[in-house]
């Protein structure tokens, strides 16, 4: 075992530009191994060692002389040591998440604390076993090849790294090194329990899986390092193309183009989706599942222009003719029904944009009559009113006879039903819709008129509105 690990080591140069490890130890055979194996080799590696146990508090007695091992074993052998316990099961109760998701959660916000620069790594003694157990259980729930496919060997971790050296590795050759050595070591009764699935794998599964090939491992081992040498340069071309299809991005919220993500090859098309979810839902990402994946394509992809689904834990994904959106359901919200009065000159700020009024002098030409301005008499009634739509509103549409309904307009346009609800209609005093920008203008505007004194409207629209429109 000694061999194996060293040649693991040395292979992938986990090491390197690390002077100091933090050992995480529970208190059994594979940690205490791990703890043992890397402080009788500091001076060949390079490294000062240290350990560090998380306690629980879920196990009563048990815990406790699971801690006092540690503790033990670190005074005979000089080792820096520090233990803390955890509130797991407050913290469980509180968030509303499974007690073991908890532990993990608490315990590796608590090793962070220790990595505070890059020549800092915490070791866990994950092995060739738990490799195994965790790309099958990947498998099966609906692992997708959008994530690292099993355990990494070494990946930043705060502000410096997490490394694994035990991972090329057997249970079976780790227990035999403790006895060996004689490590003391305690075994946690939890892990004969087939409550939990690791378990269940553990004591069915993989025993079979040995006695067809005792080197599995090794293959495994194998197929998950190339994978993840795949995924990172399928990822770096996914960020890529994340930044070309995104038209919007801000915090709980992101909006992308139909046209130019379905440009993309189905490949980068799954991994920009699991980008953006993975951007959303943050830290404490749960399980992205390729079920959902295959639903936002479809929604892409349907017949439907306006289509929405729940991908959950407080995510909704809905289409508007020509843009998704993905966005969480705390925190966007349509401010429908807003009302402002804008005077001449003046402006008025919405959702979507800036509205300006001005005066224009006698034989002044507006040099700007491009879709965003609007030129008016100057007898019009003011102020204007600023506001968004409203059942049965209608316009008096400018080259038509008869009367346009918004809603009739917007469908006409493609405008999508959240934009719908935000679009600006500018009013004069008497309550008549005069414009709607960049889609519609009313009658009374006089914009061939000459030698007349005039009032000017101009909307600057946001990046959202541009990306759909352009600037001209």
């Amino acid at each position: 075992m000694k061999q194996s690990v060293h040649d693991f080591v040395e292979k992938n140069q986990l090491f390197t530009h690390i002077d100091q490890v933090i050992v995480a130890t529970s208190g059994g055979p594979d940690s205490m191994a791990l703890l043992h194996y890397l402080w009788g080799r500091q001076t060949l590696f390079a490294i000062k060692v240290r350990a560090v146990h998380a306690h629980h508090q879920l196990r009563g007695d048990e815990a406790d002389c699971d801690e006092q091992v540690v503790s033990e074993f670190c005074q005979e052998k000089g080792i820096p040591f520090e233990t803390k316990r955890l509130e797991v099961t407050r913290y469980a109760k509180a968030e509303g998440v499974a007690t073991q998701l908890a532990a993990r959660h608490l315990r590796y916000q608590w090793l962070q604390e220790f990595v505070t620069a890059e020549n800092i790594a915490i070791v866990t003694a994950h092995h060739a076993d738990d490799q195994i157990e965790t790309i099958l259980m990947k498998q099966i729930r609906g692992y997708t090849p959008l994530q690292s496919p099993g355990i990494k060997k070494k990946r930043p971790f705060g502000n410096g790294y997490l490394i694994r050296p035990f991972l090329g590795i057997t249970k079976e050759e780790i227990e035999n090194y403790c006895k060996e050595e004689q490590i003391p070591f305690r075994v946690d009764s939890s892990n004969y329990s087939s409550k939990y699935t690791r378990n269940r794998y553990r004591k069915e599964i993989l025993p079979f899986i040995k006695s067809e090939n005792s080197q599995a491992h090794v293959q495994i081992q194998r197929q998950s390092d190339w994978s993840e040498d795949d995924h990172q340069y399928l990822q770096d071309l996914a960020k890529d193309a994340f930044h070309t299809v995104v038209s919007k991005k801000e915090e709980g919220f992101v909006t992308i183009s139909q046209e130019r993500f379905q440009v993309l090859r189905i490949p980068l098309q799954r991994r920009v989706i699991h980008l953006i979810l993975s951007y959303l839902y943050g830290k404490n990402s749960p399980f992205i599942s390729s079920i959902h994946i295959e639903q936002i394509i479809e929604l892409f992809n349907s017949k439907e222009p306006s289509k929405q689904i729940d991908v959950g834990q407080g995510l909704v994904v809905y289409r508007d003719y020509l843009v998704c959106h993905f966005s969480r359901k705390d925190t966007y919200h349509v401010e429908a029904g807003s009302y402002h009065n804008l005077e001449v000159p003046g402006n008025v700020h919405t959702q979507l944009g800036d509205i300006f009024a001005y005066e224009l002098r006698e034989g002044e030409q507006d040099v700007a009559r491009n879709k965003y301005y609007l030129q008016l008499p100057a007898n019009i009634p003011t102020p204007f009113c600023i506001r968004t739509r409203r059942p049965g509103d209608w316009i008096e549409a400018k080259g038509m006879t008869g009367t346009k309904k918004l809603n009739r307009l917007f469908i006409d346009r493609k405008i999508s039903q959240s934009l719908r609800d935000r679009w600006p209609i500018v009013l004069d005093a008497r309550g008549q819709i005069i414009w709607v920008p960049l889609l519609m203008k009313s009658r009374v505007a006089d914009l061939d008129s000459e030698g007349t004194k005039k009032i000017g409207l101009m909307y600057k629209p946001t990046d959202e509105i541009l990306s759909l429109f352009g600037r001209n």
